[in-house]
């Protein structure tokens, strides 16, 4: 799969959440949508949740560790 092929994929399945949720989504309708068979995702994919996850983890910005540890702010 080349990397532009994943990033759409991956695309795909964040607008999918965002449009139909979570429980809703499918791996039949993230192949539907990305013109794909469900054999090709899960070659790459073992199910949706690991999909969902990689598709956050591209969305995201990378983060860095900090040396200081993150504390919430009494209200």
């Amino acid at each position: 799969m080349t990397p532009a092929r994943q990033h759409a994929i991956l695309a795909t399945t964040l607008q999918l959440v965002r449009e139909v949720g979570y429980a809703a989504m499918t791996m039949d309708l993230i192949a539907e949508r990305c013109d794909s068979s469900k054999a090709t995702l899960y070659r790459f994919w073992p199910g949706k949740a690991v999909l969902v996850a990689d598709s956050l983890r591209q969305a995201l910005p990378e983060v860095s560790p900090s040396s200081t540890p993150a504390r919430c702010a009494a209200t």
